[in-house]
């Protein structure tokens, strides 16, 4: 009876879904993107996806190495090493499925349950000891750990925004959603036939209600719960999978990214109240929330390009691709970032490349356009500035400035870290303003450290680990990118489809941003979120 009544408001949904005015948008989109005329290739050689394999992160961050001749000290120069070397071991490991006898499940869970009583009395020690129970508990019994995890995220979340603890609540909101999202294939049936049992049991806690502080947490987590079924009925369990959902639903996503985007970059214009790039010294009052929403417009246009070179017409498709590549390097050149230039540039043709929407000849033409592209803009801000540098000079001291602030941030960092996580929790905006000193950023956090108060400073990709988590960080975190991203151009090689273009953006946003991290680093909020995000449902398509 229930599956009846939830397929019924999948019914209704898909139909009103059908009949509303975005799923018209979309379609009108996409029909006026047929329209569009064709583009001729210039040139014949094929481009090759071969040189936009992981491994080309490696051979970029030696040159950026080469460009300075600023000095760094053994030590650093060795952590720097020693974290190419990790992302060099994760584009190689390959991990096997690991599993636990089912006899080790309860043990584990009564163990996690007392190593999470203890962290009342010392939570550094026991929060840290309990996440090697966490995990056994998704190793000896996959069916019925996710409401396990689900009761550690609402818990984990609850701490992180009531309490601000995060260095508890991050590694296992961190694990539970990874947990979740792996054992989701494992719950189906399971959750369908226990719906209204969980939902009995969890509104009995209401009778708790005598407790104001425990309200709150029950009535959130009833919700949570709630929604999760209604979610999981609809999209999991109801005769269909969530990457068909995605899939079917891909050129909607790309429509909502590019409206989104470009909506919230006119609110961010009209809140500025002026031309950003023409005043790169007041650019720090552009508003936070809206300058990310805005980045999700190169981010639709690496997706738009992608589907368009899987689906349309190859000589329409580069076109498309061409019109609104235009669109977004205008909008996020105004802003005055040359991160998201960069993004749009180095992800599109990447995308061309796997798509073959683009020639050799086209890929050197426009990377040399975007280059000089990127030059122009340095040197609008150095006029504007009245600094009196060459261009040349200016990247020199740029990657100069980086590798040394580098090198102060890996001594002071040592082997476990010196910030323990602060300079990574900074990207997220309400908490950047409990940092120490006048850092509300992650960048302005790591030029208090360097001695440059007030001003934002780049500190290479490894920087934000080495400072957070020592060498052992920058490690196992450059071992993580290297994982990810070789998982990522693997199985654009398996999947087929439609949903192929999704994988060739993944990859083409994950490379991108990493290539572009090298100086800047992996410390924006939003940046972060797309990195997860991605991970996730890589691990679920895996």
């Amino acid at each position: 009876m229930i599956q009846d009544f939830f397929d019924r408001i999948v019914e209704n949904i898909n139909l009103s879904y059908k009949k509303s005015s975005f799923a018209s948008l979309g379609d009108i989109f996409l029909s006026k993107l047929n329209k569009f005329p064709e583009l001729k290739y210039l040139g014949k050689r094929k481009a090759s996806t071969k040189f936009f394999n992981p491994l080309i992160f490696i051979l970029i961050f030696i040159i950026f190495l080469g460009v300075s001749d600023a000095p760094i000290s053994f030590y650093g120069t060795f952590t720097i090493f020693l974290g190419l070397f990790g992302f060099f071991l994760g584009t190689k490991i390959k991990f096997k499925k690991i599993e636990l006898p089912e006899k080790f499940f309860y043990p584990s869970l009564i163990t996690f349950l007392i190593l999470a009583v203890l962290t009342f009395y010392n939570w550094s020690v026991f929060s840290k000891l309990g996440l090697i129970p966490f995990s056994m508990i998704y190793l000896s019994q996959k069916k019925y750990s996710f409401e396990i995890y689900l009761t550690s995220f609402t818990l984990s979340l609850l701490i992180f925004f009531r309490r601000g603890y995060w260095a508890i609540s991050v590694p296992y909101l961190f694990l539970s959603l990874i947990f979740m999202v792996m054992s989701l294939k494992h719950n189906e049936e399971y959750h369908i036939k226990n719906l209204k049992s969980f939902l009995v049991l969890f509104s009995v806690l209401i009778l708790f209600s005598q407790y104001p502080s425990i309200l709150p947490f029950i009535l959130i987590f009833w919700v949570f719960l709630f929604l999760y079924y209604l979610i999981f009925i609809i999209f999991i369990g109801n005769d269909g999978k969530l990457h068909e959902i995605v899939t079917n639903n891909l050129w909607n996503i790309t429509f909502l990214l590019i409206f989104v985007g470009t909506f919230y970059w006119i609110l961010d214009l009209i809140a500025y109240g002026g031309i950003p790039i023409l005043e790169p010294l007041k650019r720090g009052s552009l508003d936070p929330w809206y300058t990310m929403a805005a980045h999700l417009l190169p981010l639709g246009t690496i997706l738009l390009v992608s589907l368009a070179g899987i689906e349309m017409e190859k000589k329409k498709a580069r076109f498309v691709s061409l019109v609104f590549v235009v669109f977004a390097l205008i909008t996020m050149g105004v802003l005055g970032y040359r991160t998201q230039i960069a993004l749009t540039i180095i992800g599109v043709l990447i995308v061309s490349a796997f798509t073959e929407l683009i020639t050799l000849e086209e890929i050197t033409v426009l990377s040399g356009a975007g280059a000089l592209g990127l030059i122009a803009m340095t040197s609008l801000r150095n006029i504007i500035l009245q600094t009196k540098i060459s261009i040349i000079d200016a990247i020199r001291y740029r990657v100069g400035l980086t590798l040394s602030s580098y090198d102060i941030l890996a001594e002071l960092g040592g082997l476990r870290g010196f910030t323990h996580g602060f300079v990574h929790i900074a990207s997220y905006p309400p908490l950047a303003n409990l940092m120490p000193g006048l850092a509300y950023s992650p960048r302005r956090y790591i030029g208090v450290f360097v001695g440059a108060d007030n001003v934002s400073i780049t500190s290479t990709i490894m920087g934000p680990l080495v400072i957070d988590f020592g060498v052992i960080g920058v490690f196992f975190g450059m071992l993580f990118l290297g994982f990810l991203l070789k998982k990522g151009y693997d199985l654009i090689k398996k999947i087929e489809g439609k949903e192929k273009a999704l994988f060739i953006a993944f990859y083409a946003i994950f490379l991108s941003y990493s290539i572009i991290g090298i100086e800047t680093g992996l410390v924006d909020f939003e940046v972060l979120l797309t990195f997860f995000a991605g991970f996730l449902y890589i691990l679920y398509r895996s």
